[in-house]
């Protein structure tokens, strides 16, 4: 009896800093779910709840509010979670979001926009003229810029590219007087994992400073979802070609050839001249056997590389340059030609805690 006197008494000193008191009579029957009132330090009262085993839980005094009864089982439901009761009660919907006293701040990205609607295309672009090629017809991007996302508390971005517009300067794509033409591109993006590719709509371009806009629907050639965006995290290679079709009747054998090869399931909903697939698909070799077929003069061809660690960057709405002067034998004599293509891209990240120091 003495020795049970003074194991309660100790209890009852531990009260203090748990907020739990031992002082109530756990060895009562009781009906599951029915509460009473039972005595906490300093003449205070606290609530104990009977468990579905029939026996009164330890008294809960203030905020602290045990998970589980002294029986090892889960206290009964009472009712809808309530914020400021110091329990993150996530079964019942309870988040860092709506209600950050019992769950905690949400962690957050702030290199990246939110990806809630991130698939719209923004208001406005900024210019990125690291990333304009300047006449390299192979170049890299993007090295040493931006923040690699396993260094911040952002997870992989999740990107769109989209050719905005094609444009032929002044003196280019004259062609000598030799009338009317059809340009076209096609434009790849891989990973490494997984490419996309799309074939651009033919394109009146003769006249000085003549331009073509694309429509978003179908100039995006990474992340082309209408829904969604692709997650990125890997490097990436970028190629765009673009192509003189005098008679403007080499486009439909391209485009065909490009639908056979990858088949139904890569085509993109909504777009017709838009693919994606995996790395060891035909159908980018299929476009390039059309090409060739058919001769056609090749007026832009530029192959980019772009870091992995400045994709974070690209999220924030960017846009570059990719231009290429030439000459070659239009068959009516020496011709040249100056092409530019617009670039932009934007996206999203969604949190990620930052890994343990």
């Amino acid at each position: 009896m003495k020795r049970l006197a003074w194991v309660l008494g100790f209890l009852a000193m531990g009260c203090g800093a748990s907020g739990v008191s031992a002082t109530s009579e756990t060895d009562d029957a009781c009906v599951a779910g029915e509460t009473r009132s039972c005595d906490c330090d300093a003449g205070s009262s606290g609530k104990e709840t009977c468990s579905e085993k029939g026996k009164w839980g330890a008294c809960v005094c203030g905020p602290d509010r045990p998970s589980f009864d002294d029986d090892g089982g889960m206290p009964p439901d009472d009712g809808p979670a309530v914020c400021g009761d110091f329990r993150c009660d996530t079964k019942k919907g309870e988040t860092c979001e709506d209600c950050p006293s019992d769950c905690g701040e949400c962690p957050s990205c702030d290199l990246a926009p939110t990806c809630t609607g991130a698939f719209s295309v923004p208001i406005e672009f900024t210019p990125l003229p690291e990333f304009d090629n300047n006449g390299q017809t192979n170049y890299g991007s993007g090295v040493g810029m931006g923040v690699p996302p396993e260094e911040t508390t952002c997870s992989a971005p999740r990107l769109k590219i989209q050719l905005s517009r094609v444009v032929a300067h002044k003196d280019g794509l004259s062609f000598g007087g030799s009338g009317g033409f059809k340009v076209f591109c096609v434009v790849e993006a891989n990973d490494g994992k997984d490419m996309e590719l799309i074939l651009t709509e033919q394109m009146d371009l003769e006249g000085d400073g003549k331009s073509f806009e694309i429509k978003p629907t179908s100039g995006i050639f990474w992340g082309q979802g209408t829904s969604t965006v692709k997650q990125s995290q890997f490097n990436l290679t970028l190629n765009y070609n673009c192509y003189r079709d005098k008679d403007g009747d080499v486009w439909a054998d391209v485009l065909k050839g490009i639908s056979d090869a990858a088949g139904a399931g890569a085509g993109i909903p909504g777009n017709p001249y838009g693919w994606a697939f995996g790395l060891g698909s035909v159908a980018a070799a299929a476009a390039e056997a059309a090409i060739q077929k058919a001769g056609l003069t090749n007026v832009l061809s530029v192959e980019q590389r772009i870091a992995k660690e400045s994709l974070l960057l690209l999220t924030e709405g960017r846009t570059w340059s990719v231009r290429q002067k030439g000459k070659f034998d239009s068959g009516l004599g020496s011709e040249k030609s100056d092409v530019e293509l617009l670039i932009r891209a934007w996206g999203c990240s969604t949190p990620r805690p930052l890994p343990p120091q």
